[in-house]
């Protein structure tokens, strides 16, 4: 088949996250929870993703004749979720957490998202997890295999308004609202965030380089010879840089006093609760070295 080289190393690169985040849960505790913990590699990656896909859509949504709402309204959504993670600055420029936000935010940091969802499991955050299930598995799978039966007012759904994700990104959309719903109570759904955030860089990005060459976003078989190869290249830069700022952005902010000591206390605080989680999947030996961490720390706070 033509054209396939940017749905491969999208692929790939799904396998690749999915694979890393197992390899880690089942033999490597310390790095699985410095990957999904705030402040630390994971949370940067989501991110910088999102600002990714920010940067594009903005540019997609000045540009595009059609579909513009669309990306206007996701480089606003991307926007909000980008300073959602780092609590609108908080966690930079080192503010106090506002009086009305610090009597109802879960987890006392200056941001919306934790006035509903958190730590702490709640009937609210269970009803956001599976609208946000339900959304992606329709917009991710459902919405584009729709189109494929060509009903015509679809067509101009998608044509004008509400563009389809291209269905080598139904992996990330299906996999993070599994994730999403937390059954393996194991901080998965930070996974989620980053496979979303991926998702809608690529997306973004999918878009922006067909839209400039002026070809169907769904038609790769009527590309010119490059195109993919340009879009996988375009993929294969953007996970790169992400990879390198977000490993860039934890070791610049952990050197900071007051960020480390609130990093080594979550991280801490972590250790003892995935010991926990580990001997209830009977994973003694990481339990164990969990514990012993804690241990080491505060002796007399071991279990």
């Amino acid at each position: 088949m033509r054209n396939t080289s940017h749905s491969v190393v999208a692929l790939l690169l799904f396998v690749a996250i999915i694979g890393a985040y197992a390899v880690m849960a089942i033999w490597f505790p310390l790095a699985y929870i410095q990957a999904t913990y705030e402040d630390l590699y994971g949370e940067w990656a989501q991110t910088l993703f999102f600002a990714c896909a920010l940067v594009f859509s903005a540019v997609l949504a000045i540009h595009r004749d059609r579909q513009r709402l669309f990306f206007a309204l996701l480089a606003a959504a991307c926007f909000y979720v980008v300073m959602e993670e780092i609590s609108w600055g908080q966690r930079i420029l080192g503010f106090a957490t506002p009086e009305p936000l610090l009597r109802h935010n879960i987890q006392k940091e200056a941001n919306i998202h934790n006035l509903f969802t958190g730590p702490v499991d709640t009937a609210l955050k269970r009803t956001l997890e599976y609208l946000l299930a339900i959304a992606f598995a329709g917009y991710g799978l459902v919405y584009p295999l729709l189109l494929r039966l060509r009903q015509e007012w679809l067509q101009r759904l998608e044509a004008r308004w509400l563009p389809a994700p291209p269905l080598y990104l139904a992996p990330y959309f299906l996999a993070a609202g599994y994730l999403e719903l937390g059954y393996l109570n194991f901080n998965e759904a930070e996974i989620a965030e980053i496979l979303i955030g991926a998702a809608m860089a690529i997306l973004a990005v999918h878009y922006w380089l067909t839209g400039r060459n002026g070809l169907d976003a769904h038609r790769r078989n009527d590309w010119p010879a490059g195109v993919s190869s340009r879009l996988a290249l375009l993929i294969v830069a953007v996970v790169a840089c992400t990879g390198l700022l977000s490993a860039a952005a934890t070791q610049l902010m952990y050197q900071a006093p007051d960020i480390r000591a609130g990093t080594d206390s979550r991280l801490l605080n972590g250790y003892e609760k995935f010991a926990d989680r580990y001997m209830r999947y009977q994973r003694w030996e990481q339990a164990i070295d969990l514990y012993l961490m804690v241990h080491r720390a505060e002796p007399a706070r071991t279990s």
